[in-house]
């Protein structure tokens, strides 16, 4: 074996063992595992305004990254963090959206509530409410607000999709989800059962006619990317696979990725420089976004 192909075994080794150290505090500490990871990630070259309030609960907030070296109006994209709904914070994202600063978009991403304070449609609405104020006030930070990008990881993608494909949520602000470029979904849940003990509460009885992406599904919706991991036990590939039928089937456009041997939090920790050797989800996504 030659010292090039040691030296390659050998740094992937290495990027296995940080995967799976920088992952725990997920698994274990919640929303410290996003800020834990993101103490790895530059902050230079960007200024963040923190705490925009797009209405008036508490966690009706988002986080704005500029890219601080704009040539004319920015690309927006909205990022939506996972935490089933009833966990999650804005802060500490840093590490999943830098790709895209880096690419030169301004990147929001908002707070939503969560349960057992809201449920199902509460954290949808609130998708919609923050996009309302970002088409009223992004532009003065350099972000072009005609055409908005949309992204999320796990319960986020499922906001993110719903926002896309339901176009109830954005006209409740007075918006049209042709306003929406095209959506990044990843690992996210599109067709699943909410009468399982622990989504039962949150959805409360809604029916699946409303609460499944699957199921609303029109011709006329914005491009979609989804990206999954065939090691993902927590939210099924098929549920990225079922979704891609569906919409190649209703004549919009669809890009399904299934990444090897990536799992839940792996897909969406393979966005960071620090472990983007696993998965090439940034290179993806972003090509994705760059064609609309």
């Amino acid at each position: 074996m030659s010292f090039i192909a040691s030296g390659k075994i050998m740094l992937l080794r290495l990027a296995g063992r940080i995967a799976r150290i920088v992952t725990l505090p997920f698994a274990l500490f919640g929303c410290s595992g996003p800020e834990f990871l993101s103490l790895t990630v530059s902050r230079s070259g960007i200024t963040v305004h923190e705490d925009l309030a797009y209405g008036a609960d508490a966690r009706q907030k988002l986080d704005l990254y500029v890219p601080d070296k704009l040539t004319g109006k920015a690309r927006l994209l909205v990022f939506f963090y996972g935490g089933g709904w009833n966990s999650g914070s804005k802060d500490g994202y840093l590490f999943a959206i830098r790709p895209f600063l880096d690419a030169g978009y301004v990147v929001a991403v908002p707070d939503y509530r969560i349960y057992p304070q809201a449920h199902f449609p509460d954290f949808v609405d609130d998708g919609a409410l923050a996009l309302r104020w970002l088409v009223d006030h992004a532009g003065q930070y350099g972000a072009a607000i005609d055409r908005i990008y949309l992204a999320g990881h796990s319960a986020g993608a499922y906001n993110a999709m719903m926002l896309a494909v339901d176009g109830r949520y954005l006209a409740k602000v007075g918006l049209d989800t042709r306003r929406i470029a095209a959506v990044v979904g990843l690992a996210g849940p599109y067709d699943f059962s909410t009468r399982t003990a622990d989504l039962a509460p949150i959805f409360a009885g809604a029916p699946d006619a409303a609460t499944q992406p699957i199921n609303l599904v029109t011709p006329g919706r914005p491009p979609i990317f989804l990206g999954t991991g065939d090691g993902d036990t927590t939210v099924y590939p098929r549920n990225s696979q079922r979704l891609a039928e569906r919409v190649q089937q209703s004549g919009n456009e669809v890009e399904l990725k299934i990444y090897p041997g990536i799992g839940h939090i792996g897909l969406i920790t393979a966005m960071t420089p620090l472990l983007k050797g696993r998965a090439p989800v940034a290179i993806d996504t972003l090509d994705f976004l760059a064609r609309h």
